[in-house]
């Protein structure tokens, strides 16, 4: 837990300001391939574009406070290490 808390504080500095936007938890299923694939509660896979420096700090399971945005994109807004996702349940 403490490498991956290292790790995130790097990927929050490249996360959005969600301006008070509704967002939602995703969890990064890959980073192989052109695009990250990403899957959201329902475990609805998707890819989309998320900022390289912000994908360069992340590892598959962590999971992203995100909105799907026009385009493909995903704007990221706060990211957790995959083991918060034995606290969420």
């Amino acid at each position: 837990m403490e490498r991956a808390l290292a790790r995130l504080v790097e990927a929050q500095r490249w996360c959005r300001n969600d301006g008070g936007q509704p967002s939602t938890l995703f969890e990064l299923e890959s980073l192989d391939g052109p695009r990250p694939t990403f899957s959201d509660a329902r475990g609805e896979r998707f890819e989309a574009d998320i900022e390289p420096r912000l994908a360069a700090a992340l590892e598959v399971g962590d999971r992203l406070r995100a909105r799907r945005a026009e385009g493909g994109r995903l704007d990221v807004f706060c990211c957790y290490p995959a083991q918060s996702a034995s606290i969420a349940r």
